[in-house]
């Protein structure tokens, strides 16, 4: 029994990024720390103690839109979130440093699903997400890359002036990534990312080889146990 307890199980979870201030950027708040705002300040409430650090050139948007008394609000023109009104810019970046790389030292397992918006236009680039075995994304040495896609700029994406939240043509994408192994970084580059789900709904991560030692050996003592209270029943 004590075997079975110190198995690690996480169920999954998703990130909405809606409390966390616009142009802000998340660093520790999915780890349970405070986001920072856009003054380079704390703010707001801590996150939930999810294990999650965010790196990089990370930054919350909050869609541009009309507000009350016709005044446009909000940070940028994007087409409507799947979900609350903020997102998460990845911008595409050549240097490993700076790009947006969610690190997770617990892990997770089976799945990663996103919704995600490639942003058109003359200077339009695929984007792309990447899952690695271990922390650290491409900056850590001989890290095993479990997942890969990219996902090509949309073509024929048209923003309307008038209302300022009109689109023709483009919009979010759900898209999920399957894997085998345990992930720990995941790198998100070139676009704009709405209610990240880490790990399958409802799902555990796979326990460790030790973990499972320890789990088989615990139910071994447990048969013992109760081998022996049978003998000692009968005599």
């Amino acid at each position: 029994m004590l075997a079975a307890a110190a198995v690690p199980s996480q169920a999954a979870v998703t990130l909405s990024f809606d409390d966390i201030p616009d142009r802000g950027t998340p660093g520790q708040f999915y780890n349970g720390g405070r986001a920072i705002d856009q003054f380079g300040q704390q703010s707001g409430n801590p996150g939930p103690a999810f294990g999650i650090s965010i790196q990089g050139f990370a930054t919350v948007l909050e869609q541009l839109r009309l507000c009350p008394g016709g005044i446009p609000c909000g940070s940028t023109v994007i087409p409507k979130p799947p979900s609350g009104l903020k997102v998460l810019s990845a911008p595409f970046e050549r240097n490993d440093f700076n790009r947006t790389l969610f690190n997770l030292a617990r892990g997770f397992t089976d799945e990663i699903s996103f919704w995600i918006y490639v942003p058109g236009g003359a200077l339009a680039a695929p984007a792309s997400v990447t899952i690695f075995a271990n922390e650290g994304g491409y900056t850590a040495s001989a890290n095993p890359i479990l997942g890969f896609v990219s996902v090509p700029a949309p073509t024929n994406c048209v923003f309307a002036t008038s209302p300022i939240t009109t689109v023709s043509g483009c919009g979010f994408t759900k898209f999920t990534m399957a894997f085998s192994g345990a992930a720990r970084s995941v790198l998100f580059q070139g676009a704009v990312f709405d209610d990240i789900t880490i790990g399958a709904p409802g799902g555990g991560a796979v326990p460790e080889p030790a973990s499972w030692a320890m789990l088989i050996a615990g139910f071994g003592l447990t048969g013992a146990a109760m081998r022996r209270r049978r003998a000692a029943l009968t005599v």
